[in-house]
């Protein structure tokens, strides 16, 4: 189930976006600047690919491949979040 996260929370879909696509440009460049958050490069990765895959896949936006990525989480990156929504 989604869960709509405070426009200042780190899991809030911009954020995690940002947050997300750092992680797979730290891996591709093996960049010296700390460890990559493998979980998020992937779960960003599988949404893309989940979304290329529709029949409507031009309409997709980056607030739908955000909130499918942050299900993928499977609540794995709840602790990241700073508003107290993925809580309850």
């Amino acid at each position: 189930m989604a869960v709509d996260h405070a426009p200042g929370c780190v899991l809030y879909p911009v954020h995690w976006l940002r947050h997300s696509v750092a992680a797979v440009n730290l891996l591709l460049t093996e960049a010296d600047e700390g460890p990559p958050d493998r979980l998020s490069a992937a779960a960003l990765l599988n949404s893309l690919e989940y979304h290329a895959d529709l029949e409507a896949w031009a309409t997709v936006t980056l607030l739908d491949v955000a909130r499918y990525a942050s299900l993928l989480g499977n609540g794995r990156f709840d602790e990241m979040c700073s508003c107290g929504a993925a809580t309850g």
